[in-house]
């Protein structure tokens, strides 16, 4: 990944931390549920855009 995609990465996935912690504080264990589901989501994504750098180096 370059740089810029790792920042983006990085920054995007301390987003979802934070709407994360944010959830779980103001919802209670239903936001812990959502939360968890968009956190999972951006690892997902985060996860897909590494492999996809690793198949346009190839």
């Amino acid at each position: 990944m370059s740089a810029r995609d790792d920042r983006a990465g990085t920054l995007l996935f301390g987003t979802l931390v934070g709407g994360y912690l944010t959830a779980l504080v103001v919802a209670g264990v239903h936001g812990e549920l959502l939360a968890g589901l968009v956190v999972g989501a951006g690892l997902v994504v985060r996860v897909a855009a590494r492999r996809r750098h690793r198949q346009d180096a190839v």
